[in-house]
């Protein structure tokens, strides 16, 4: 299996993004398709109430959530690492987190963009956030590749082709 990251580092940046927010970090997008299981975060100051989900762009800045966990609170200071996690990704998602309180390192450059709501929006379905170019946040994901479950689905598929290819010749024949 393949090594699935997303996000950016959890390092102490210039400056803070405050709560209540859902953020979501534009600068790297998952690489492959799996499970989450590792989450890095770097608060100014503790965080109440932390999820993380991964989004979608559906178009534009309308984003949708794909899966997300809740963490609950977040030491302030350094890099806080959460395992044992298990969020669905897709390659191309991005990496996102909501907190009712506190504050995420932040940097106004650097970075590919966030977008950005004051309200808690994981779960979202194509929500319209605000979005902010070159920003970065300390939010860093790491999983590992699922071929197993696409093979499943590849199998479901193929058992669901080939009964619609059964029942369609049988209602030819009759």
């Amino acid at each position: 299996m393949a090594v699935i990251d997303i996000g950016a580092a959890a390092i102490n940046r210039a400056t803070y993004w405050a709560g209540p927010y859902t953020v979501v970090e534009g600068s790297n997008p998952a690489n492959d398709n799996g499970i989450i299981n590792t989450l890095e975060i770097w608060a100014v100051t503790n965080l109440s109430n932390c999820e993380v989900a991964t989004f979608y762009v559906v178009s534009g800045n309308n984003l949708s959530t794909r899966d997300s966990q809740t963490i609950g609170s977040v030491t302030a200071g350094s890099t806080q690492t959460f395992s044992g996690l298990s969020v669905d990704v897709l390659t191309g998602d991005y990496w996102g987190t909501y907190y009712s309180s506190g504050q995420i390192e932040t940097d106004s450059s650097g970075g590919t963009g966030i977008w950005y709501n004051a309200a808690d929006e994981i779960p979202c379905t194509n929500f319209t956030f605000g979005f902010l170019a070159s920003y970065i946040i300390s939010l860093y994901g790491t999983g590992e590749t699922t071929v197993t479950a696409g093979k499943k689905v590849l199998l479901r598929k193929n058992k669901y082709l080939r009964r619609t290819r059964f029942f369609s010749k049988l209602k030819l024949g009759s």
